[in-house]
């Protein structure tokens, strides 16, 4: 199979590390650039060559361990089903928990060779600091297996722990073998130019108790009142508008790319339905949902990979790892403002197809610390995230909506726990979600008023100095 050139890098600087036992090796490589086929590459060259006699990739999600078992399957021309004359199987980490003694033996009597995706979820050099992840891959992983290779987009910890298995220098860098960042990425058209669109309004007023108050934008409401976000997210006005814009700018797309389509992440399965009620009645457009409390959310997500449609609506379901390269267009409506999920979601609409697409789009708030996770894309580390220790549009609109004045925000700034649980608790057919839960008792009831919106792109450089 033919590589990519920085595929092909990462493949013989892993292979030439490989030269030592219990060796691992960590790549860091934007979301969307092909970390599956670098690492199903390295699989198949080390089965071919009987350097190992067997691969186990482990994956924070159902549908991530779905793909990377079929890119095996296809580079090494042999079964990862875990039945007898295959040589080798993919498991989420979750089921690394429930699997039997005699699993974990395999490690004593064979060459196995691990591909760790998405390391980040599994925290911990030692195991009073570690995960349940963790613990389990520094037992029964860590000096035993032949060769390991961990994979990540983004390589770090919103708790800023170690990530497992990896090393860190005194300040707190992180070691690795390969980095291919997303500047590199798009010089060489391995991803599309990130356009970040913010939707903003040039007057927002606040009424509560008597009292108004007034702000000149979206962002300066957030920063006097955290909880304002989920209230914009939740005001249908506000969140309409930005679907607005997105649907607007997917309907000018497929003129000339005819199955480009568009992802909207909704905030709970309730506001998922009522942007896809919204979708229909407005612009005559039928989306598709898919929510972790569907069983069958991962064959919907196949099926609109397939398709020509052009919306689907997901809570909690796409993001990390999950790959449908026609997406074009996101419009991002989550509670969650963490910098590792901003990236993983935004990498959904990174990955190049055959088509020549050079940008897409990427619609949110004006939230700041949105709008600083975008900023920060220059960066393959964000500084904070080091780990602790060793063309403008406007609309006018008038609206009011009711909120509880005080109203806690437990979105903002969740940890990485929060994304962990949400990635995968059972290994079921569907990924697992928790909604976050908002106190009400005690509150002041609000009314916001909205002047004109606006959505103008963000100024991001995004260009190599080479």
């Amino acid at each position: 199979m033919r590589l990519r050139q920085w595929q092909d890098e990462c493949f013989k600087a892993s292979i030439s590390q490989y030269s030592n036992p219990n060796t691992h090796f960590l790549c860091i490589a934007c979301p969307g650039a092909g970390k599956t086929t670098m690492a199903s590459a390295v699989a198949a060259h080390l089965l071919n060559h009987n350097i190992v006699d067997l691969v186990i990739c482990f994956s924070p999600s159902n549908a991530v361990s779905r793909s990377f078992k079929r890119e095996l399957e296809k580079q090494t021309r042999g079964n990862f089903d875990g039945a007898l004359g295959s040589v080798g199987v993919s498991y989420t980490y979750q089921k690394m928990l429930s699997l039997p003694d005699s699993f974990w033996q395999l490690f004593e009597r064979n060459r196995v060779f691990v591909i760790l995706d998405e390391i980040h979820h599994c925290c911990g050099q030692f195991e009073q600091q570690a995960n349940s992840w963790g613990k389990q891959l520094l037992k029964q992983v860590k000096d035993k297996a032949l060769y390991s290779l961990a994979l990540s987009g983004t390589p770090w910890r919103s708790d800023r722990l170690p990530m497992a298995l990896a090393e860190y220098c005194s300040e707190g860098v992180l070691a690795h073998g390969y980095l291919y960042s997303l500047i590199r990425a798009i010089s060489e058209s391995v991803c599309r130019i990130p356009q970040i669109v913010i939707l903003d309004s040039d007057n927002v007023t606040l009424k509560s108790e008597g009292s108004t108050e007034s702000f000149t934008s979206l962002t300066e409401v957030i920063d006097s009142a955290p909880s304002a976000y989920r209230d914009f997210i939740y005001n249908p006005i506000v969140s309409n508008t930005l679907v607005d814009f997105a649907v607007d700018r997917l309907n000018s797309l497929r003129r000339e790319f005819s199955n480009a389509g568009g992802l909207v992440v909704a905030a709970s399965v309730e506001h998922a339905g009522s942007i896809q009620r919204y979708l229909f009645e407005k612009h005559k457009i039928k989306a598709s949902i898919v929510t972790y409390l569907q069983s069958n959310a991962q064959e919907q997500i196949d099926a609109f990979r397939q398709s020509r449609d052009r919306w689907i609506v997901s809570v909690g379901m796409i993001s990390e790892g999950t790959d449908i390269p026609r997406l074009m267009v996101c419009c991002y409506l989550s509670l969650i403002r963490t910098e590792m999920y901003f990236r993983q979601v935004l990498g959904r609409i990174l990955r190049k197809t055959t088509q020549k697409t050079e940008h897409s789009y990427f619609y949110m708030l004006a939230d700041p610390s949105l709008t600083r996770f975008a900023n920060n894309l220059q960066q393959e580390i964000p500084t904070e995230n080091l780990i602790a220790e060793i063309t403008t549009e406007k609309v006018s609109v008038e609206h009011s909506h009711q909120r509880l004045r005080g109203e806690r925000s437990s979105d903002h700034d969740l940890d990485s726990s929060f994304i962990d649980s949400r990635i995968n608790i059972e290994d079921s057919t569907n990924d697992s979600f928790s909604e976050p839960s908002i106190p009400r008792s005690g509150l002041q009831p609000v009314s916001y008023s909205f002047g004109e919106f606006r959505h103008q792109l963000l100024d991001l450089v995004l260009e190599s100095s080479v």
